[in-house]
């Protein structure tokens, strides 16, 4: 007799094959293949900094002239201004994504705690999750803990804890999908469910965009991406293919958690 996991599975890749030509129809609100990089698209970025080669989203910070001694970071935001937030119900798919220090940041404003202009922010990238507080393309003491609340006895004080943190030894990833929803946020790295947490305090997104972090005095970073796509967070946004291994994975792991 077939398993509780095994009716559930068999249930689920039949809705998502019926599923599967809608997934390549309407989902898709904003897709940039990086032939050119349009200012209106991405805030009028820093052509010194930011550009694009041989269809590619390119990004290298200046070589700095210290010996990495003094590990001071640096922020380069690349944000999204194509379609105006808040945002919410959505994926993010990004393919050919190269650098472990480059990747999708998610960022809402607490007024309350850290003013307008100091975000906090969870940072995807291929080898690493995080979250952070800090403004954009500042460095220094604009990269604080996570909701960053002030200094007590000489020592940073977060608002609350991040709800993740996580490492891989991968500096690149075919295709990067993040997806989140009232709070909740996923990421699938080539076609694997990597992350899967709630944050309450993030009920929308008010900011996106590529980030990468870098060394102040050594410089040098650098990040590709071959292309950016904003769509719907219902699934239709993932390649059906992916979502089928992604959630077999998550039933053979005891994991699985149904969609909002």
């Amino acid at each position: 007799m077939a398993s509780h996991r095994q009716i559930i599975f068999i249930g689920v890749i039949s809705a998502l094959l019926s599923l599967s030509a809608i997934s390549r129809v309407s989902a898709v609100i904003f897709h940039d293949d990086f032939d050119r990089l349009i200012d209106d698209r991405w805030g009028h970025p820093n052509r010194q900094i930011w550009s694009v080669e041989n269809g590619m989203l390119h990004v290298k910070q200046p070589v700095g002239g210290g010996k990495g001694k003094n590990i001071m970071p640096i922020t380069y935001l690349l944000k999204f201004t194509a379609r105006p937030g808040p945002y919410n119900d959505f994926a993010i798919t990004v393919t050919n994504l190269v650098g472990g220090s480059f990747g999708i940041a998610l960022g809402k404003r607490f007024p309350e705690i850290l003013g307008n202009d100091v975000p906090s922010w969870y940072i995807f990238t291929p080898s690493y999750v995080d979250g952070r507080s800090f403004r954009p393309n500042d460095s220094g003491g604009g990269i604080a803990p996570f909701a960053f609340q002030g200094w007590v006895d000489g020592r940073p004080k977060s608002a609350w804890p991040k709800q993740c943190k996580g490492k891989w030894e991968t500096a690149s990833l075919r295709k990067m999908v993040i997806r989140f929803s009232n709070g909740r946020f996923r990421m699938i790295a080539d076609g694997v469910l990597r992350i899967d947490f709630r944050d309450p305090h993030f009920d929308k997104i008010e900011l996106i965009g590529f980030l990468l972090m870098g060394n102040m005095e050594v410089g040098g970073s650098t990040g590709w991406a071959d292309s950016f796509t904003l769509s719907d967070s219902l699934g239709y946004g993932i390649d059906p293919r992916d979502r089928i291994m992604m959630i077999w994975g998550a039933l053979k792991t005891g994991s699985f958690i149904p969609s909002d």
